[in-house]
């Protein structure tokens, strides 16, 4: 499995949901860049479709 992160985020946001990152095979969309397990500093939410996500509520 790779770690992926969503190229898209830029700080916290503490009114939502905030997805930083995913771990799967490839990655699901243009969305998301490679980048280190290590990287993770935030509790995984939920697994769709073999893909797990990390984040904040």
């Amino acid at each position: 499995m790779k770690t992926f992160k969503n190229k898209n985020f830029i700080k916290r946001n503490y009114d939502c949901t905030n997805i930083i990152f995913c771990q799967s095979e490839i990655a699901p969309n243009d969305n998301w860049i490679e980048c280190n397990e290590s990287d993770i500093n935030c509790e995984q939410l939920y697994v769709e479709n073999g893909v797990k996500y990390f984040g904040f509520l």
